[in-house]
């Protein structure tokens, strides 16, 4: 839950669905004004475009429980080469989509991003001691008010959201922004011609040539 200073609620996500594939409430205080905060389990990210949670290395389908593409290590890692935390989401954390562990070596990790020494052991106690729970609570202060990308400048005229193209699915927009490594705050368009657009570092258009390249 996040709330303001008035410790009034702006947003919050209730633990229904063991695997996160229930929606946030964005304006839990019905005053008409939606908050938007895109992590979800620690490493993770919501692109709204795909409905999947970005988490590095691979995309997790919640619906599921599952990544959508394999192991990277391929069987070395297990025989379920698709799964996510070992299926056990209430005591594990995948930071990467690599390697599932505890709250605790969670916690040590992103206590050691924030500060090395005393937050790596800050961190391992905080984990070892809310599990899960505690080492979202860590994650989200890295991850705090992220903010969504913005359209580049320069786009060619009438350059659209690749979200608002009709022709484009879920899938689809996936295998496009897979294609041309897209991450999910980034923002990518679709202009007149057919061209997927996106932006550089200094706001600037990149043209990536006709998206129907990057479909299978």
């Amino acid at each position: 839950m996040i709330v303001n200073t008035n410790n009034t609620p702006l947003w919050r996500w209730d633990n229904v669905h063991a695997f996160g594939a229930n929606l946030p409430d964005e304006d839990p205080d019905g005053n008409s004004q939606l908050f938007e905060y895109n992590p979800r389990f620690p490493g993770q990210y919501f692109d709204k475009e795909t409905n999947l949670y970005y988490n590095y290395f691979r995309y997790y389908e919640p619906e599921t429980g599952r990544y959508i593409s394999p192991d990277p290590i391929g069987l070395e890692g297990g025989l379920n080469v698709f799964g996510y935390v070992e299926q056990n989401p209430l005591s594990l954390v995948d930071l990467y989509g690599l390697n599932p562990v505890t709250g605790a070596v969670a916690g040590a990790k992103i206590g050691t991003t924030i500060l090395p020494g005393i937050g790596t052991i800050t961190g391992a106690i905080a984990g070892g001691v809310g599990g899960y729970l505690i080492a979202d609570k860590l994650s989200n202060i890295i991850y705090a008010k992220p903010k969504p990308g913005s359209k580049p400048k320069g786009c060619p005229s009438g350059t659209k959201p690749i979200d608002k193209i009709p022709e484009l699915d879920k899938d689809k927009i996936h295998d496009i922004k897979r294609g041309i490594g897209a991450k999910p705050k980034d923002w990518t368009g679709i202009s007149p011609n057919g061209d997927v657009i996106t932006g550089d570092s200094e706001g600037n258009a990149v043209n990536h040539g006709p998206y129907d390249s990057f479909l299978p």
